[in-house]
């Protein structure tokens, strides 16, 4: 199952119809949440540079479309850990095609 959030592919794979559903709105909250604490944060560039997000089995993978910075990998990793996320540190991150 594949969405598009704010410019950015979410995708998720589990095995279970009902359970990759559930991962895929988690992604949407998660990438709303980076979008908000950019925002905040200064960082009004970021979602641009951030391609998709990939929940598997609750490890996250960000392939950006350029280099991140530290901090921006750091509001990923955030929001990961947030209470809309995984709350885990799972989060790996890729610059490419994914």
């Amino acid at each position: 199952m594949t969405t598009v959030l704010l410019g950015v592919e979410l995708t998720a794979d589990s095995g279970s119809d009902t359970e990759v559903a559930w991962r895929i709105e988690r992604l949407r909250q998660v990438v709303k949440y980076i979008y908000a604490t950019g925002e905040v944060a200064g960082c009004t560039v970021m979602m641009a540079k951030i391609a998709k997000v990939h929940d598997h089995k609750g490890t996250l993978t960000a392939t950006w479309k350029t280099k991140p910075t530290a901090d921006e990998q750091a509001l990923v990793e955030g929001a990961w850990y947030s209470p809309v996320g995984d709350r885990s540190t799972n989060v790996d991150h890729q610059v490419g095609a994914n």
